[in-house]
């Protein structure tokens, strides 16, 4: 009985993730994130290293 449940219910949850990961991708395409947050002094030149 216990292994039928998980026979069952594994592909359902892995299922359901993948949809919600690949439904979050598509939606991020087309409205993506604009970073709104405070600027630290002497950073940026750190990055292009």
């Amino acid at each position: 009985m216990g292994e039928t449940i998980s026979l069952i219910t594994v592909p359902l949850f892995t299922g359901a993730i993948g949809y919600v990961t690949n439904w979050t991708g598509v939606w991020m395409l087309f409205y993506p994130v604009h970073f709104r947050g405070k600027r630290i002094p002497g950073v940026a030149p750190l990055v292009h290293l």
